[in-house]
């Protein structure tokens, strides 16, 4: 019977903590990267949308990582930015107590001629 009590209790705290059964929290976790090069790409702000509605936003680090812990169980959107890339949007959906990880691909934008240069034939 105390055995039970305190197994019991324990997946509580672990519930509370929003953390699965292995110890890792809960929420979405990735890494935004250059489509081309495979490398990271730091401070990308990368937005959370629950339905339409804007629900948290990081920066990614210097190793292009960013995380969103200990999210409910819902859809949701990714959406990336960075400057000399284009937008990109990842559809996610979330299990209670689930962690997910992701890998965002950034395509750099296509770069024209300088302002500056006239365009001849």
């Amino acid at each position: 019977m105390r055995w039970t009590l305190t197994a019991l209790l324990c997946l509580l705290i672990l519930g509370a903590l929003g953390c699965g059964g292995n110890g890792e929290p809960s929420g979405i976790f990735g890494t935004a990267i250059h489509k081309g090069t495979r490398r990271p790409v730091a401070n990308a702000r990368v937005v959370l949308l629950r339905g339409e509605v804007q629900f948290a936003e990081v920066v990614t680090d210097s190793s292009g990582k960013f995380s969103f812990p200990n999210l409910p169980a819902d859809s949701y959107t990714l959406v990336v930015t960075a400057d000399g890339f284009m937008e990109s949007r990842v559809g996610v959906t979330l299990t209670a107590g689930a962690r997910r990880t992701v890998t965002v691909e950034l395509v750099p934008q296509e770069e024209g001629p300088p302002a500056d240069v006239p365009i001849t034939d």
